[in-house]
């Protein structure tokens, strides 16, 4: 099973330096929930690149000569390996002040056959945190595929909803949406957000057709609303 730890904004102008900065800080910060295994990074080029914020800078701006790159957000593919227990790829459109395409950095858990289910999931959660608290999203999630397409499938949204996963992030204006008896285990977030890991027997990863309930339940408490489009802000 293919994870993604995922986060969503909307507009929110961010130079090169600013945006390298972050990605420095999420990448440490992956290191450490790794247990300092995921050190050595790569470009999507397969260049080896040093976790410091000037050289990533400069890896922003030359991986995106486009005229638009303000505008649009800018494009980076990072990855990293841990030898027989997983490989990660952080990939990021950031930076961005378009008003319909807005932001995004998704992170890809590709399991090798060491990898422990419980393991995985406790390194997804911590990711998650990580990713809200160095990105300030508006929404963010742990899925796969399959319960993407679920709950898509299920609730009737479309495929750049926000949405529940296994785990979900929510802004401070969804956190306060939240029904007080919503199930999980709640971790605030030092941006005044919120990481909810949907409760499941024994850890791990809860079933699919708890996700699809529960997103409908926190779709119905509007903690899930889309931003307005044109987006006029970064967040809920």
């Amino acid at each position: 099973m293919d994870l993604t730890v995922r986060g969503f904004w909307g507009p929110r102008k961010e130079a090169p330096l600013r945006l390298a900065g972050r990605l420095e800080g999420f990448l440490r910060r992956l290191q450490e929930i790794s247990g300092g295994t995921l050190i050595d990074w790569h470009t999507a080029e397969d260049g080896d690149i040093a976790l410091d914020s000037e050289v990533l800078a400069d890896y922003i701006v030359a991986a995106n000569p486009e005229s638009d790159a303000e505008q649009m957000g800018y494009t980076t593919s990072l990855w990293a390996q841990q030898a027989g227990v997983m490989r990660v790829e952080v990939s990021t459109t950031v930076g961005g002040t378009a008003e319909y395409t807005g932001n995004r950095i998704v992170v890809t858990v590709q399991p090798a056959g060491d990898a422990s289910p419980a393991g995985l999931a406790g390194m997804a959660w911590s990711a998650l945190v990580a990713l809200a608290e160095e990105w300030e999203p508006d929404w963010g999630d742990v899925s796969d595929e399959v319960t993407r397409k679920a709950v898509q499938t299920s609730n009737g949204i479309r495929r750049s909803d926000p949405r529940c996963g296994y785990a979900v992030y929510l802004s401070s204006g969804r956190r306060a949406l939240v029904p007080v008896d919503f199930p999980g285990d709640r971790t605030p977030t030092r941006d005044d957000g919120l990481v909810i890991v949907l409760p499941a027997v024994g850890g791990g990863f809860v079933t699919v057709e708890d996700v699809v309930s529960l997103d409908a339940r926190l779709r119905r408490a509007g903690a899930l609303d889309k931003l307005p489009v044109p987006m006029n802000r970064s967040r809920w």
